[in-house]
């Protein structure tokens, strides 16, 4: 599983359960076998959707013509993320499998 993959695994499962972000990035971490720097990416995107949740939301809002199932909406945050705040290149952010 890759970093991106991670991240989206944990926006569900935030949404779903009733742990806090920190336990679940940090039990993710403990069994990933992800390295340092896919470590660090996975901690920035899903940190970083959540603290943008609402402002993500709104895009999608602006840009979908209904509103998309909790997983869609989740792949789109993350890589309206990636577009707006990392600066990611669009065939980077936008194009990546995350399965």
């Amino acid at each position: 599983m890759n970093a991106r993959a991670t991240a989206l695994n944990l926006l569900n499962d935030w949404q779903k359960s009733r742990q806090l972000a920190d336990e679940l990035l940090e039990s993710a971490l403990a069994s990933s076998p992800l390295a340092g720097s896919d470590r660090a990416f996975v901690t920035e995107l899903f940190y970083g959707c959540l603290r943008r949740k609402l402002s993500l939301e709104f895009l999608i809002t602006q840009l979908a013509n209904q509103p998309p199932q909790p997983v869609v909406a989740n792949i789109i945050q993350l890589g309206l993320y990636q577009l707006f705040y990392l600066k990611t290149p669009a065939h980077a952010g936008a194009s990546q499998r995350v399965y």
